[in-house]
């Protein structure tokens, strides 16, 4: 979790995964970190002992949640971009002398 949002902190897109039996001290790290809202992908606990087919499959799972997390930041970065040039807009509207 640190790693990841270490990377989102310095501009590089990184998504955080988790084992459903550490999800809370996954959450705790995020609000330690001053990133209470960050979501993260959980996979199914254990993954030690799985077998080969159940890796795959819960990876498989994993990795769709991934996907569906960047695609929601991407969109909210566009967001933000868009906003920030309306902003911009405005500001050298008001400074344009009349």
């Amino acid at each position: 979790m640190h790693d990841a949002i270490f990377c989102e902190r310095v501009g590089t897109p990184a998504v955080g995964v988790m084992t459903a039996k550490f999800v809370s001290a996954a959450e705790l790290m995020a609000r330690v970190l001053g990133m209470p809202n960050y979501q993260f992908a959980v996979i199914d606990h254990p993954v030690s002992s799985a077998s080969d087919a159940e890796l795959e499959a819960r990876a498989q799972v994993t990795l769709e949640a991934i996907q569906a997390l960047v695609v929601q930041r991407q969109k909210v970065q566009r967001q933000k971009v868009q906003r920030q040039k309306v902003q911009r807009k405005r500001a050298q509207r008001q400074e344009v002398p009349r």
